[in-house]
């Protein structure tokens, strides 16, 4: 930086006698003026500080490495990176189906489900690895929905709530890949069948029962009994993010108003994790 501003100064010095010379014009200077060698000379030193002061600020904004050791180097080019090797492989299928799919890893392989299915019943295959085959599940007879909670309880399949055009007489259904069958579970309190929105949003499973943070309840499947749990102690949201940690629920951030495949209200970057086993949020 003391080069740069060495020669700067030598540059605006020369450039300051020969002004005073008259050798060169002044343009921006009015008619029957000319500057002084000094003003010339004070102005092009306030840009050689200016210059050095912009330089500092760049390198405050880019420094070097951090102790943490991470590095702000130029990224490789994508034919010096490290190859990792490894291959894709397409996988076998046997659905046709005109919708998103939902896979659900189970202790039988990996299961696809069509839950929309173009206005269809869900329908779904399992997938086994170890067999690179693939094969039908049985039929639902479920009536699709859109963007159910889907979760695996280590025995069934859980789909719950959507929303549809029909209308949802079911807001849970369960499906055994072991054992080949569909069954309905009871409809949580307060639900009316029929209706073509069953909510049920963000449901997650936390290793014993599903919790539905939004509605404040959770639902047990291996005795069909649903509870009321602790209502979530900060605003309402939609479109946050839920997942499960040690047994407990954590529900981050998240959008006041939902639109569009947008968010038309605020959004939110405060958190919070429920404990199912004291029925506390913290």
């Amino acid at each position: 930086m003391s080069d740069l501003r060495d020669d700067l100064r030598s540059y605006f010095e020369g450039i300051a006698s020969r002004v005073e010379d008259g050798v060169v014009p002044a343009a921006s200077t009015p008619p029957g003026r000319r500057p002084t060698g000094r003003l010339v000379f004070a102005a092009c030193l306030a840009v050689v500080v200016l210059a050095g002061g912009i330089a500092v600020l760049a390198h405050d904004r880019h420094p070097g490495p951090d102790p943490q050791g991470v590095s702000t180097a130029p990224g490789l080019d994508r034919d010096e990176l490290p190859s990792m090797g490894g291959e894709w492989r397409e996988l076998p299928t046997e659905l046709s189906a005109e919708s998103g799919a939902t896979i659900v890893r189970t202790d039988n392989g990996l299961l696809t489900l069509h839950t929309e299915n173009a206005g269809g019943d869900i329908i779904g295959e399992l997938f086994r690895p170890a067999l690179g085959q693939v094969a039908e599940i049985a039929p639902s007879g479920e009536v699709w929905r859109a963007f159910p909670s889907v979760a695996w309880s280590g025995d069934e399949v859980l789909i719950a709530g959507g929303s549809n055009g029909p209308g949802i007489d079911h807001a849970v259904v369960a499906y055994s890949p072991r054992d080949r069958v569909w069954r309905a579970l009871p409809n949580p309190p307060g639900y009316t069948p029929g209706l073509s929105d069953g909510r049920l949003d963000s449901g997650v499973w936390t290793g014993s029962q599903m919790i539905f943070w939004h509605e404040a309840m959770a639902l047990d499947p291996t005795t069909d009994t649903w509870s009321f749990i602790a209502p979530f102690p900060l605003a309402d949201r939609f479109d946050e993010t839920v997942t499960v940690v040690d047994g407990q629920v954590v529900v981050w951030g998240g959008c006041t108003q939902p639109g569009d495949f947008t968010c038309d209200g605020s959004w939110l970057s405060d958190a919070a994790i429920y404990d199912p086993i004291g029925n506390t949020w913290s």
